[in-house]
């Protein structure tokens, strides 16, 4: 596969490494737009996020997570970018799922410019109800799931946290 974050995760590509654990590697962007510019990725290649498991990318927000306050720990900016890159539009890299944490000190920027355009706010408010019908499906279907499984979910509690647990 010809995709640099691929190359990078299996060491085809040396960078600086961060982070690294079973399913994430963290590193410096080779061409960084500040001091402390880190690409987080999967170490699977996945070109869109809804193919990411869920634990995997919630894995991938904490390493963000982690590591934003790491950066402000060692470098104390007034801010970040957060870039999350889905799929292969113009400017981006790869196609492989990314986030890049850019911190900023006052005078720096990241160009994140748009043109405006106008849009239908009949569209907007249909996508909105197309939204929260699909949210409230989720929910309903977690539900089910959890209510499957909660005897087995409660176990595993238990025997992560006994002490708290079972008095």
């Amino acid at each position: 596969m010809d995709c640099i974050f691929c190359k990078i995760s299996s060491g085809e590509i040396p960078t600086s490494k961060i982070y690294e654990d079973p399913t994430c590697i963290a590193f410096f962007e080779l061409n960084p737009a500040s001091q402390g510019h880190i690409v987080i990725t999967t170490k699977k290649h996945y070109e869109d996020m809804k193919l990411i498991p869920a634990q995997e990318f919630l894995n991938l927000w904490s390493i963000v997570r982690f590591l934003g306050i790491t950066l402000s720990e060692q470098l104390n900016p007034a801010g970040y970018n957060v870039l999350m890159n889905v799929g292969q539009v113009k400017n981006q890299q790869s196609k492989h799922v990314s986030i890049h944490l850019i911190p900023l000190k006052g005078d720096e920027e990241v160009f994140m410019g748009w043109k405006p355009k106008k849009v239908d706010e009949k569209n907007n408010e249909n996508l909105a109800n197309a939204i929260t019908i699909k949210l409230e499906q989720q929910k309903e279907e977690a539900k089910k799931q959890f209510l499957k499984h909660q005897n087995e979910i409660i176990k595993v509690i238990k025997k992560e946290m006994p002490e708290k647990l079972n008095p």
